[in-house]
């Protein structure tokens, strides 16, 4: 029944990806107004990656990837990590091929390119600390 978690963990995934895709242009415009975008890139610090609308929208998704490995996770077998570890190659593929965010600030890179397998990884661990426990 490892598919099961494969499936439900994927979907989960593929829905922060498509509410991230669907969200992303009006997250952007209510993070850097059309009037003040030409201000910042002559400043140096254009992208909406240096606003706190990113961020608090980095974090929904870190909590949706954090679910994602959770849900694979429990509806997987107790002793199968292959379901888990497949969406986790695909948090990282997504990571590895993705455009990073347009900012200088380190935290925030790291962040982004840290966080979706971290966030992935700590929904899978609490979800087979769950299975133990039951």
């Amino acid at each position: 029944a490892s598919w099961q978690g494969l499936l439900a963990g994927g979907a989960v995934l593929l829905l922060v990806a498509v509410s991230a895709e669907v969200l992303g242009p009006f997250l952007m415009a209510a993070a850097v107004p059309a009037d003040a975008l030409a201000s910042a890139r002559s400043s140096g610090a254009a992208g909406w990656a240096n606003s706190s609308v990113w961020l608090t929208a980095e974090v929904v998704c870190l909590l949706g990837v954090a679910l994602a490995g959770f849900v694979g996770k429990r509806l997987a077998p107790t002793r199968s990590w292959w379901a888990p570890g497949l969406l986790l190659a695909l948090c990282v593929g997504y990571v590895f091929f993705a455009q990073f965010p347009a900012t200088r600030v380190p935290w925030r890179i790291a962040l982004w390119s840290v966080g979706t397998p971290v966030a992935f990884c700590l929904g899978a661990v609490m979800a087979r600390w769950r299975q133990a426990s039951n």
